[in-house]
């Protein structure tokens, strides 16, 4: 199911195959020791970027298998944007349909699972990823939301079924408060 390629910093990046056989790129970062549990990190809008894999390669040494999913992969393989082209990244998200990210996301919480207890972790656009994880997929035991600009929409439709918690800034001007209540 999955096969290593190049080395990079602490981690490698890995190639993932979702159950409609797409495959994907996943910054994997392996504990030095045996796993505490498995770790899914998920990205903003901007891709598989350096950010990302620095919180991988930071559970990893904290004991954790991480596995950092190139969820952009259908749209562009190994895109990443810069901070100032958000709107390139809107984009990414309109032609990524939930049934395509639910595949690309079991995929990454399967190869996490060889760590042991899986959690799902996300910022922005990945803190909805993480809810809709807690909430319709097979494996995750906790998630952690971090100011999930998309959380609200997916409220009206779903309910995490695993513990999940949420953070959002007091002083966040993209999430309005009625959203975060």
């Amino acid at each position: 199911m999955t096969t290593t390629g190049a080395a990079t910093a602490a981690g490698t990046i890995e190639m993932l195959t979702a159950s409609d056989g797409h495959r994907l790129q996943a910054y994997v970062a392996l504990p030095s020791g045996k796993p505490r549990g498995g770790v899914v990190l998920l990205q903003e809008i901007f891709g598989l970027n350096s950010h990302v894999r620095h919180k991988a390669d930071a559970y990893a040494a904290e004991g954790y298998l991480a596995v950092a999913p190139g969820l952009f992969d259908r749209v562009e393989p190994g895109l990443v944007l810069e901070y100032a082209d958000m709107q390139r990244g809107i984009a990414c998200l309109g032609a990524i349909t939930e049934p395509m990210l639910l595949a690309d996301l079991q995929a990454a919480i399967d190869r996490a699972a060889a760590g042991g207890k899986v959690a799902a972790i996300g910022w922005c656009w990945g803190g909805a990823v993480a809810f809709l994880a807690a909430s319709k997929s097979r494996g995750v035991n906790r998630a952690a939301c971090y100011y999930g600009t998309r959380i609200a929409s997916f409220c009206e439709r779903m309910k995490p079924t695993v513990p999940t918690i949420y953070h959002f800034g007091a002083l966040d001007k993209s999430l309005p408060p009625e959203a975060i209540a």
